[in-house]
């Protein structure tokens, strides 16, 4: 295979996990805290949550682009993972410890501070990792490793309220996180920046067509359309599932006390799942992967319609497991799915603009799944449903069934469709790879 060694591709996987410690309070315990401890309506939320995911998917593109472009010019990815990382730690101390009171405009401002940082190290390190692994099988393992990072970042987020003794998720575990946040996420850096090379294949030299255009090189590539199409739809249903997640287990369920080990054990399960992804990827295709994914995502869904308060704990722990299962197949599908679509831009367009690719699947998640949290919220709180109440009515009932189950599980079978078209099998992609190693006068011919 042609990939990093090990110590490299730990070295570049290894921020992943300081972002995602930093990330995860955003969607898991963020909207619930705001509400419960600081009084935040969840439909003013919601609409908050919207508008500061259009803007950030807004940026992913800006962010690609002049990625790409000082790649070209000799610049390096490390150093925009090194500075979004270092704003990405200053921007969640403002959203996680926001000083009273607690205004909309306020939040605003630092859900946009915070999602821009996020953009400005996220785009160039999925870019990073197709750099440093080439080879189909390759970069499964890649972002394999660099998803068991997300994972250990969310487990030890998930512990901290087994640190700190508090037993559940509030105010103070967000100010914990941003401490721990930034120590991990100074020290990954420094790991990153000395051990991971910023490029582990030669450049190909390929004839050059203009730069300009870049919308050509998106609408072009109809692998990049289709696949886009079907994270459109799985981002919305992802969106609204996690975005009520916390919710239904802590003010539905009452289940305060049990959802850091259901987390932890969730987290767990999706880290020691990671093996058997990358495995199912080199027995079978990225494609067939990816549809099991979402498969197994869809069943779990439907069974939070079998639990209802007072059933025993251990119901949804089984369901969390397997959306976390179902998860970790994302994390390690589709950015190797993506870098293979980049190759085939590159071929097709002989611009290598992956850093502009992983930005529109990105813009695309991130306003899909802005759109779903949104969304999820805002039918939760015309439905009636009132975190802090003791008991809910019927019709906050339903609502909680519609945004949390129905219409995740409608959205998620629509985006099988989309994926069961994706084009490039392993054979196909080994074509590309070895016409793209040929010499340019032979590329001119394709």
């Amino acid at each position: 295979m042609k990939a990093g060694t090990l110590k490299q591709v730990v070295a570049y996987a290894s921020p992943a996990m300081a972002t995602a410690f930093i990330l995860n309070p955003v969607w898991s315990i963020l909207p619930g805290v705001y509400a419960k401890d600081y009084g935040f309506d969840l439909a003013l939320l919601g609409s908050i949550v919207l508008i500061a995911r259009v803007f950030d998917a807004i940026t992913d593109p800006v962010i690609g682009y002049l990625s790409d472009r000082r790649r070209e010019s000799g610049g390096k990815r490390g150093n925009w993972v090194l500075l979004g990382g270092s704003f990405f730690v200053i921007a969640s101390s403002l959203l996680y410890m926001p000083t009273l009171p607690v205004s909309e405009g306020k939040v605003l401002f630092f859900f946009l501070l915070f999602f821009l940082s996020y953009t400005i190290i996220d785009i160039p390190h999925y870019s990073w990792g197709s750099e440093i692994s080439t080879d189909y099988d390759a970069r499964a393992y890649t972002y394999s490793i660099r998803t068991a990072f997300v994972f250990c970042g969310q487990i030890l987020f998930y512990l901290i309220p087994l640190v700190t003794g508090e037993g559940e998720y509030n105010a103070e575990t967000l100010r914990f996180a941003v401490f721990f946040g930034a120590v991990l996420m100074a020290a990954t850096l420094f790991f990153s920046r000395h051990f991971a090379p910023d490029k582990a294949r030669e450049s190909r030299s390929l004839p050059r067509r203009p730069y300009g255009r870049v919308w050509r090189l998106i609408t072009g590539n109809l692998p990049l359309l289709i696949f886009v199409a079907s994270f459109l739809l799985a981002g919305m249903s992802l969106g609204m599932w996690w975005g009520l997640q916390f919710i239904y287990l802590d003010s539905y369920l009452k289940l305060g006390d049990k959802i850091p080990i259901i987390f932890i054990t969730g987290d767990v399960a999706g880290l020691l799942a990671i093996p058997l992804w990358f495995l199912l990827v080199r027995r079978t295709s990225k494609r067939f992967a990816m549809l099991f994914g979402i498969v197994l995502n869809v069943v779990m869904i439907l069974a939070c319609l079998l639990v209802s308060p007072g059933v025993s704990w251990l119901a949804p722990l089984v369901i969390v497991v397997g959306v976390a299962m179902a998860s970790s197949n994302l994390n390690v599908v589709y950015p190797a799915m993506v870098a293979d679509i980049a190759d085939y831009g590159e071929l097709k367009f002989r611009r290598d603009v992956r850093a502009t690719y992983f930005a529109v699947v990105l813009l695309t998640y991130k306003c899909a799944f802005g759109a779903g949290s949104g969304l999820a919220l805002y039918i939760l709180g015309r439905a009636g449903f009132d975190p802090a109440a003791g008991e809910q009515d019927a019709a906050a009932i339903l609502g909680l069934q519609i945004a949390f189950v129905l219409m995740p599980v409608l959205l998620a079978v629509s985006a099988c469709v989309f994926v069961a078209l994706a084009p490039i099998s392993k054979a196909r992609h080994s074509i590309i790879s070895k016409r793209l190693n040929r010499e340019p006068s032979m590329l001119a011919e394709s």
